[in-house]
């Protein structure tokens, strides 16, 4: 969710920081699984990524009913 914070007079909308966190995270996943696409050698990277990508948005689903 986000946040109002006043800042001389104006509103200003703020991300608590497990959402930042997990923005960040789920780029990393993307880039890093994206690299590891064709490559049969870094298999196991791709695939834990990709399991790594789920349990984020799961968790995002389940901040955004239970968090700040």
């Amino acid at each position: 969710m986000r946040h109002e914070r006043a800042h001389e007079g104006r509103t200003m909308l703020v991300w608590d920081a497990p959402v930042r966190v997990f923005h960040w995270l789920l780029v990393l996943c993307f880039a890093g699984a994206w690299l590891t696409a064709d490559s049969e050698r870094w298999r196991l990277a791709h695939i834990t990524l990709g399991y790594t990508s789920a349990a984020l948005v799961g968790f995002r689903l389940l901040w955004g009913l239970v968090g700040t």
